[in-house]
């Protein structure tokens, strides 16, 4: 083979290596473009689909947020133990005295669709009650006037049904409201309307809404069409002076709040599922 034949076939030789090497080049960054590509807009695609989620999350949430202590939708669909208010059944309230012993105490409804009472010498209403009482020897035994009590026992039970009070005590010595000395709860029927006084043809309702109880008072015994003007709301607080302090705490049994943290947690699973 003459020189001029290995010179030729050395840069044939190159030119195909060079050729090749930018052909495998350009197929691997083309490559590269178009999953850089799809994964961008996939990930455009998520954050769309993410703002848009957001969107009607926040619309959810300002929906719920702006529902005021004024605002009233009643379902009635609430079971209840009424003699001064409308009381939670099914739900436990805990006690705990100046000693620190703790007890509680329930409203349940029975078989036969009555009220019973129930004690605990513990917290949490857990195991077998201490004492048991019919709701009338309840009333009897508290010095309650049996004409007042009311009740509902043929519906939901339990704590979506509830707004949650604890009040504290506090001792002669107390200097903040830090200095609690033991605590005793109750819990309210929400939403379901009570016509307490025949006589005085009255009724009154129960709502809870951003930490705050609302009760509203109605010159009829249906809640309707609208309340009086002595409608009373209250959230938690704690006030007073050396001596004599006050401590309330307030929470919604299913809370706006609550239920905006639920369908956030649903909103990034859909995202990222």
């Amino acid at each position: 083979m003459s020189t001029i034949s290995r010179l030729n076939n050395g840069v044939l030789s190159l030119l195909q290596g060079h050729f090749l090497k930018n052909f495998f080049s350009l197929r691997f960054s083309s490559f590269c473009l178009i999953f850089l590509s799809v994964v961008h807009f996939d990930y455009l695609l998520k954050m769309a689909n993410f703002f848009s989620l957001v969107l009607t999350f926040g619309l959810v949430f300002s929906s719920l947020s702006s529902t005021t202590t004024a605002s009233l939708q009643l379902t009635n669909d609430c079971n209840y133990v009424f003699y001064d208010a409308p009381y939670s059944v099914g739900v436990c309230w805990n006690r705990q005295d100046s000693t620190g012993k703790k007890t509680s105490v329930k409203f349940t409804c029975n078989t036969d669709k009555n009220i019973t009472y129930q004690e605990w010498e513990k917290a949490s209403c857990s195991g077998t009650a201490s004492k048991q009482q019919s709701l009338i020897d309840f009333a009897i035994s508290h010095n309650i006037s049996t004409s007042s009590l009311k009740w509902k026992c043929d519906a939901k039970s339990g704590s979506k049904c509830s707004a949650y009070e604890r009040d504290y005590n506090f001792s002669s010595s107390a200097t903040s409201c830090k200095n609690t000395n033991g605590f005793s709860d109750v819990t309210f029927a929400l939403n379901t309307c009570v016509g307490y006084d025949t006589n005085l043809n009255k009724s009154m309702a129960i709502t809870c809404a951003n930490g705050n109880i609302t009760m509203f008072y109605f010159n009829n015994l249906k809640c309707t069409p609208s309340p009086d003007s002595n409608n009373y709301t209250y959230g938690s607080n704690c006030g007073g002076m050396s001596g004599k302090y006050y401590q309330t705490s307030v929470r919604c049994g299913a809370s706006p709040v609550s239920v905006a943290i639920a369908l956030l947690f649903a909103v990034i699973s859909l995202v990222f599922s």
